[in-house]
């Protein structure tokens, strides 16, 4: 007897039937309301090529991230989430991880161990602080910044990686200089008559101008380069200085100089000369701004600081903090609810309601981190500025030893944008700037990058420092 042929139906793959979900939902969402349609489509695109390419999910995150700036455009929930989605690329792609391909823990251990430490001892401040709720919102906002160490260290593999990585930073700063010109905040956001945006006050934008002009200008520099690129990166670095001084920050101007300053001694040997001429007319624009085109309000600002619009009055109480709890601080963010106690102690202050009525943080990153984590935590905190700017000041020089100018303009240029922004954070709050912790993550990408296109040399020239 013939056995009746049974028909066989292949079971469907499961990202078959996961396209055939997310599609069925869609068309119910549109249904509903189709920005929102749009808006999932264009999510469930991010998320694929996240997931599919790390290096492509850190230029998009990276390049959306400025487009916070722009009102209304970018909610903020979203560039959280396109964090944690970045993240989980970063992990995804470190499982499987290519032979030969090393991870940061192995490229760069002593860092490691750093951010690692200074993660511990904010998370032990719950011991001591006041406010547990502060040191958890610390920790979460610090986790991401310091996962994006082993984030570009996984997707900068290539000198067009770090190239665009780089383009990207230096359109987001003129992004954001063109948003505030466009839709300025109310002055109240921002100060009257000064350039901020709706995203970031005109304090936090001021030192992105800084590091977005420096990394023009190596462009600018990059003499191998066609000309349109020479060009197209002159006119971006003029747009951020002019941004930059319509900021009316004094924090930004002071880092400004800053950074002028270190690219004369740090510019490379032979283009000192070529340099000076460059601080002279950046010199010459910021006094004639100045003095003949910004408006009286900004102008005083900067003729007549007084106490930094009650930044004199914070840091009395910062140090007062600081007297009472020198070794451990007062706990991880625990600042401005800590902040009222010493308001006493610091004696006469003019604008106590920035402290009472409503308090407000540091306005120095480092004052903050010393009064909250105490002379640790801060010995913790400037050795992973050390070691990050060490690392792009080797870099530089092993790409000067091989005379590849376009990377070596790139890692002069981050240190000079790194120099001039840790200045200005004397004068602001922004230690959760994601602009910082990435240009701080490329220095160390950077050295990397040397190290594995010059190994030779690389290791010859470690002999020879080797104590």
């Amino acid at each position: 007897m013939q056995a009746t042929p049974q028909l066989h139906v292949p079971r469907p793959a499961p990202l078959v039937l996961g396209v055939a979900a997310l599609a069925a939902g869609v068309g119910a969402l549109a249904a509903y309301e189709p920005l929102l349609a749009l808006l999932a489509v264009l999510g469930a695109a991010f998320v694929l090529l996240v997931l599919s390419d790390l290096t492509v999910g850190l230029l998009l995150f990276v390049g959306v991230g400025f487009l916070e700036t722009v009102p209304g455009l970018i909610p903020g929930a979203a560039i959280k989430a396109m964090g944690v989605v970045l993240v989980l690329s970063w992990l995804a792609t470190m499982m499987v991880r290519r032979r030969g391909t090393s991870s940061l823990l192995a490229a760069r251990p002593w860092l490691v161990v750093l951010l690692t430490l200074f993660l511990l001892w904010s998370g032990a401040s719950l011991l001591w602080a006041r406010s547990f709720d502060a040191v958890f919102d610390e920790l979460i906002r610090y986790l991401p910044l310091f996962a994006l160490f082993g984030i570009v260290h996984a997707a900068i593999r290539t000198r067009g990686q770090l190239l665009a990585v780089s383009l990207v930073l230096i359109g987001g700063a003129m992004v954001a200089v063109t948003a505030g010109i466009v839709s300025p905040p109310p002055p109240e956001a921002v100060g009257p008559q000064r350039l901020g945006s709706a995203g970031t006050g005109a304090n936090p934008l001021a030192p992105v101008l800084v590091a977005g002009a420096a990394l023009a200008t190596a462009f600018a520099g990059m003499t191998r380069q066609r000309l349109a690129v020479r060009l197209g990166g002159a006119l971006a670095a003029g747009y951020c200085v002019v941004g930059l001084f319509l900021t009316g920050s004094r924090g930004g101007l002071v880092g400004f100089s800053v950074a002028l300053l270190v690219a004369l001694f740090f510019a490379g040997r032979g283009r000192r000369a070529r340099v000076l001429p460059v601080i002279v007319v950046a010199v010459a624009m910021a006094l004639l701004y100045v003095f003949a085109f910004a408006p009286p309000i900004v102008r005083e600002r900067i003729a007549n600081p007084g106490d930094g619009a009650g930044r004199a009055d914070i840091w009395k109480v910062g140090v007062e903090m600081v007297k009472a709890n020198p070794v451990l601080g007062v706990g991880a963010g625990n600042f401005r609810v800590r902040s009222p106690e010493y308001v006493l102690q610091a004696g006469l202050i003019r604008r106590s309601d920035l402290i009472v009525g409503k308090p407000l943080v540091a306005h120095n990153i480092y004052l903050a981190v010393l009064s909250q984590l105490g002379i640790i935590g801060l010995l913790l905190f400037l050795a992973i500025l050390g070691s990050s700017l060490a690392a792009g000041i080797r870099a530089a020089r092993i790409f000067t030893q091989h005379r590849d100018e376009e990377l070596e303009l790139l890692c002069r240029a981050l240190v000079i944008a790194l120099g001039g922004t840790l200045a200005a954070g004397f004068f602001g709050s922004w230690s959760f700037s994601k602009p910082l912790w990435l240009m701080l993550a490329l220095c160390s990408a950077m050295l990397t990058l040397a190290l594995r296109q010059h190994p030779r040399r690389s290791t010859a020239a470690r002999a020879r420092t080797a104590p």
